[in-house]
Protein backbone atom coordinates (compact mmCIF):
# COMPACT_ATOMS: atom_id res chain seq x y z
CA UNK A 1 0.00 0.00 0.00
CA UNK A 2 1.33 3.14 -0.96
CA UNK A 3 2.66 5.35 2.28
CA UNK A 4 0.45 8.32 1.00
CA UNK A 5 -3.07 6.44 1.34
CA UNK A 6 -1.33 4.32 4.18
CA UNK A 7 -1.12 7.90 6.11
CA UNK A 8 -4.97 8.89 4.81
CA UNK A 9 -6.65 5.96 5.92
CA UNK A 10 -4.82 6.09 9.45
CA UNK A 11 -5.42 9.87 9.86
CA UNK A 12 -9.08 9.13 9.35
CA UNK A 13 -9.45 6.15 11.84
CA UNK A 14 -8.04 8.49 14.45
CA UNK A 15 -10.28 11.44 13.78
CA UNK A 16 -13.34 11.68 16.25
CA UNK A 17 -15.93 11.05 13.50
CA UNK A 18 -14.56 7.78 12.44
CA UNK A 19 -14.81 6.10 15.87
CA UNK A 20 -18.83 6.96 15.79
CA UNK A 21 -21.06 4.42 14.49
CA UNK A 22 -23.06 5.36 11.04
CA UNK A 23 -26.62 5.62 12.42
CA UNK A 24 -28.99 2.96 10.44
CA UNK A 25 -32.53 2.88 10.10
CA UNK A 26 -32.78 -0.26 12.87
CA UNK A 27 -30.58 1.88 14.99
CA UNK A 28 -31.63 3.41 18.46
CA UNK A 29 -32.50 7.07 17.75
CA UNK A 30 -30.48 8.45 21.36
CA UNK A 31 -27.52 6.55 18.99
CA UNK A 32 -27.53 8.92 15.91
CA UNK A 33 -26.98 11.74 18.80
CA UNK A 34 -23.20 12.83 19.06
CA UNK A 35 -21.61 13.10 22.08
CA UNK A 36 -21.64 16.83 22.42
CA UNK A 37 -18.56 18.82 21.17
CA UNK A 38 -18.53 21.33 23.78
CA UNK A 39 -15.26 22.07 25.60
CA UNK A 40 -14.97 20.07 28.76
CA UNK A 41 -18.05 17.44 28.50
CA UNK A 42 -17.81 14.09 29.35
CA UNK A 43 -19.99 10.76 29.42
CA UNK A 44 -20.86 9.38 32.87
CA UNK A 45 -20.45 5.84 34.00
CA UNK A 46 -23.55 4.51 36.22
CA UNK A 47 -20.98 5.53 39.74
CA UNK A 48 -20.55 8.91 38.60
CA UNK A 49 -22.27 11.73 40.24
CA UNK A 50 -24.74 8.71 41.02
CA UNK A 51 -27.16 10.77 42.94
CA UNK A 52 -27.30 13.74 39.93
CA UNK A 53 -28.15 10.90 37.72
CA UNK A 54 -31.04 9.71 39.59
CA UNK A 55 -32.24 13.07 40.26
CA UNK A 56 -32.31 13.74 36.44
CA UNK A 57 -33.94 10.95 35.33
CA UNK A 58 -36.50 11.21 38.21
CA UNK A 59 -36.77 15.16 37.35
CA UNK A 60 -37.19 13.96 33.74
CA UNK A 61 -40.15 11.64 34.29
CA UNK A 62 -41.57 14.02 36.82
CA UNK A 63 -41.90 16.61 34.28
CA UNK A 64 -43.44 14.57 31.41
CA UNK A 65 -46.19 14.14 33.27
CA UNK A 66 -46.81 10.34 32.22
CA UNK A 67 -47.01 11.54 28.78
CA UNK A 68 -43.93 9.37 27.71
CA UNK A 69 -41.63 7.11 29.47
CA UNK A 70 -37.84 6.81 29.05
CA UNK A 71 -36.72 4.25 26.62
CA UNK A 72 -33.15 4.90 27.67
CA UNK A 73 -30.72 7.95 28.53
CA UNK A 74 -26.87 8.90 27.54
CA UNK A 75 -25.67 11.18 30.64
CA UNK A 76 -22.72 13.92 30.92
CA UNK A 77 -21.41 16.33 32.93
CA UNK A 78 -20.04 19.61 31.44
CA UNK A 79 -17.22 21.52 33.40
CA UNK A 80 -17.93 24.79 34.98
CA UNK A 81 -15.64 26.39 32.35
CA UNK A 82 -17.82 24.83 29.78
CA UNK A 83 -20.02 26.08 26.91
CA UNK A 84 -23.52 25.42 27.67
CA UNK A 85 -25.26 27.43 24.82
CA UNK A 86 -23.01 25.33 22.55
CA UNK A 87 -24.12 22.30 23.40
CA UNK A 88 -27.72 23.22 23.62
CA UNK A 89 -27.77 24.28 20.15
CA UNK A 90 -25.48 21.73 18.82
CA UNK A 91 -28.14 19.08 20.01
CA UNK A 92 -31.42 21.55 18.88
CA UNK A 93 -29.34 21.56 15.69
CA UNK A 94 -28.57 17.53 15.03
CA UNK A 95 -32.24 16.75 15.96
CA UNK A 96 -33.90 19.47 14.04
CA UNK A 97 -32.11 19.59 10.77
CA UNK A 98 -30.50 16.18 10.39
CA UNK A 99 -33.46 13.76 11.83
CA UNK A 100 -36.60 15.96 10.98
CA UNK A 101 -37.22 16.88 14.84
CA UNK A 102 -40.16 19.13 15.56
CA UNK A 103 -39.69 21.06 19.10
CA UNK A 104 -42.84 19.95 21.23
CA UNK A 105 -44.96 22.37 22.88
CA UNK A 106 -44.27 20.28 26.35
CA UNK A 107 -44.23 20.75 29.60
CA UNK A 108 -40.25 22.22 29.89
CA UNK A 109 -38.90 23.24 33.27
CA UNK A 110 -39.91 21.86 37.15
CA UNK A 111 -37.69 22.49 40.23
CA UNK A 112 -35.06 19.48 39.45
CA UNK A 113 -34.89 20.31 35.78
CA UNK A 114 -35.10 21.84 32.17
CA UNK A 115 -35.68 20.00 29.26
CA UNK A 116 -36.18 20.24 25.30
CA UNK A 117 -38.46 17.35 24.04
CA UNK A 118 -38.59 16.49 19.96
CA UNK A 119 -40.32 14.25 17.88
CA UNK A 120 -38.51 13.00 15.01
CA UNK A 121 -39.39 12.92 11.58
CA UNK A 122 -37.05 10.77 9.86
CA UNK A 123 -37.22 7.09 10.56
CA UNK A 124 -36.79 5.77 12.87
CA UNK A 125 -39.73 8.10 14.07
CA UNK A 126 -39.67 8.80 17.97
CA UNK A 127 -38.91 11.46 20.52
CA UNK A 128 -36.02 12.74 22.25
CA UNK A 129 -35.60 15.31 24.81
CA UNK A 130 -32.35 16.54 26.21
CA UNK A 131 -33.07 17.83 30.11
CA UNK A 132 -30.42 19.56 32.38
CA UNK A 133 -30.05 19.58 36.08
CA UNK A 134 -30.82 22.99 37.91
CA UNK A 135 -28.74 23.81 40.71
CA UNK A 136 -29.51 21.55 43.86
CA UNK A 137 -30.40 24.13 47.18
CA UNK A 138 -27.20 22.74 48.93
CA UNK A 139 -25.06 22.58 46.01
CA UNK A 140 -21.44 23.58 46.24
CA UNK A 141 -21.87 27.51 44.95
CA UNK A 142 -17.51 26.60 43.87
CA UNK A 143 -18.75 23.64 41.56
CA UNK A 144 -20.24 25.08 38.06
CA UNK A 145 -20.50 21.54 36.55
CA UNK A 146 -23.49 21.19 35.21
CA UNK A 147 -25.39 17.41 34.63
CA UNK A 148 -27.34 16.59 31.23
CA UNK A 149 -28.52 14.07 28.99
CA UNK A 150 -30.40 12.92 26.42
CA UNK A 151 -33.54 10.93 26.61
CA UNK A 152 -35.06 8.39 23.78
CA UNK A 153 -38.92 8.36 24.60
CA UNK A 154 -42.04 6.53 23.82
CA UNK A 155 -45.36 8.13 23.80
CA UNK A 156 -47.87 6.24 26.06
CA UNK A 157 -51.07 5.39 24.96
CA UNK A 158 -53.81 7.68 25.61
CA UNK A 159 -51.32 10.51 26.21
CA UNK A 160 -52.37 14.13 24.48
CA UNK A 161 -51.79 14.51 21.06
CA UNK A 162 -48.28 16.34 19.79
CA UNK A 163 -48.70 19.97 19.75
CA UNK A 164 -45.49 22.05 17.99
CA UNK A 165 -43.99 24.40 19.97
CA UNK A 166 -45.11 27.99 18.94
CA UNK A 167 -41.41 28.57 18.76
CA UNK A 168 -40.28 25.86 16.89
CA UNK A 169 -38.48 26.42 13.38
CA UNK A 170 -37.53 29.92 14.51
CA UNK A 171 -34.12 28.86 15.32
CA UNK A 172 -33.04 28.25 12.04
CA UNK A 173 -34.52 24.34 12.53
CA UNK A 174 -36.96 22.28 10.73
CA UNK A 175 -39.61 24.57 9.63
CA UNK A 176 -42.60 24.70 11.39
CA UNK A 177 -45.61 22.15 10.02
Amino acid sequence: MPAALCGALLACAASPRAAQRPPTEDAVLIDQLPTPRAANVHPLTADERALDQQRLSRGVATLLDGRFSIRTQRLFVLGGDGDWIAVQHGARDHVETRMGGVWLDAPTANEDVTAMVWRTGQPPSGYLALAWLQPADNADPEDRSQVFGYFELEKRVGAPEDKDNPKAGMFGGAPRR
